[in-house]
């Protein structure tokens, strides 16, 4: 008796999952090319705008009512803009802590200029940085990572919910990972495929957090005022520790990503399954 072989199916992607295809086509064509010639500070630029201009050059082609479709013209939930600009503060307040509990570091003596201990008034340049990093600073910055936001949480995580919303929230990640690791990663490091892992586990999380305030706001602009709160926060620890542990001082390492594992966990709990998308 002869078994016959089968024909594997062949794969037909949705409309939605083919535009993610071209989508990815453009940013990988235009942005690697860019960001290999780019100086290590105008990368973070192409990171930032190539997305952007992808998906309102693809979406542009759809059809009209492009601002609204892309997200930016609401802002959706208003409670998930305190979460957006709070809780990369408290990441960063999380980081630390874990450090001193580790003994991964040690308390600066004057806190980064703020002098708690000894009574000295605290020094205006480091209060203006603290009040600026917290408040100011991410307002302003949303506007330039907004193009991030417009290309894989409007554009890409839209057009993979049929998936699931958390489901699509994880590919997403993953896509937005694969799509900025090979220029954050220095190879010449020997500790480059930690660095590797590392980054991959921070883009799940955090990833997860983009995706949860857009979906809950449909709006692009939480998660830039998210990823701006991250940017104008990443100081904090440097600025208030020493004798830090190389591990410690990872900006993607293990106590750098425990705060996001946290907010992740409640967030899924809350959410009881699926996300269910803002008005």
């Amino acid at each position: 008796m002869s078994v016959q072989p089968r024909a594997l199916p062949a794969f037909r992607p949705s409309p939605g999952q083919l535009a993610v295809i071209t989508f990815l086509g453009i940013v990988l064509l235009a942005g690697w090319p860019l960001m290999l010639v780019a100086s290590t500070d105008h990368r973070d630029v192409v990171l930032a705008v190539v997305p952007g201009i992808a998906a309102l050059a693809l979406a542009r082609l759809e059809g009209p009512g492009v601002l609204r479709r892309l997200g930016l013209d609401r802002l959706g939930w208003p409670d998930a803009y305190l979460i957006a600009i709070w809780a990369p503060t408290l990441f960063a307040v999380g980081r630390v802590a874990l450090v001193l509990a580790t003994g991964a570091g040690r308390l600066d003596a004057d806190v980064g200029g703020l002098h708690p201990a000894s009574g000295a008034p605290p020094d205006g340049e480091a209060v203006q940085r603290l009040v600026g990093a917290i408040l100011l600073v991410p307002i302003a910055g949303a506007f330039a990572m907004v193009g991030a936001e417009i290309g894989w949480r409007a554009y890409v995580l839209t057009r993979l919910m049929p998936l699931g919303s958390w489901r699509a929230v994880t590919l997403t990640s993953l896509l937005w990972w694969a799509w900025q690791a090979p220029f954050r990663i220095d190879t010449a490091s020997d500790r480059w495929i930690l660095d590797v892992a590392s980054l991959l586990v921070w883009c799940v999380l955090v990833g997860e957090i983009f995706g949860w305030l857009y979906l809950r706001t449909r709006s692009v602009w939480a998660p830039a005022l998210f990823s701006a709160a991250i940017a104008a926060t990443a100081y904090l620890p440097t600025a208030v520790l020493r004798d830090l542990a190389p591990d410690a001082a990872a900006s993607f390492g293990p106590a750098a990503l425990a705060a996001p594992a946290l907010m992740v966990l409640i967030v899924r709990l809350r959410s009881r399954g699926e996300i269910e998308p803002g008005a």
